[in-house]
């Protein structure tokens, strides 16, 4: 509970820091650092207005209406000067 609360506490900061230096809206989309996944943090994301969250697991994602297929969505890092198609090609369609 403590973890949850100074969790929100930074992120409202965040938030609020980066809408006054960049006069942006506030970002929806998390990305968890060094794609350290907890738990405990999804509802104190949730909270700070994120619709959205990052993992660094590589995995195609499956989208639906309900919004929790948005926690933890994989992604695909591409590397340095490998082009797009060839990125693609390395992708494993289920």
């Amino acid at each position: 509970t403590e973890y949850q609360y100074n969790l929100k506490k930074d992120l409202e900061k965040l938030q609020i820091s980066l809408q006054e230096k960049s006069n942006i809206s506030p970002p929806v989309t998390f990305t968890y650092p060094f794609g350290y996944i907890c738990d405990e943090a999804q509802k104190s994301i949730d909270e700070s207005g994120f619709l959205a969250s990052l993992s660094c697991y590589e995995r195609i994602n499956r989208i639906s209406k309900n919004k929790i297929c948005l926690h933890s969505l994989g992604r695909f890092n591409r590397p340095e000067g490998i082009s797009t198609p060839d990125f693609m090609k390395k992708i494993k369609l289920p």
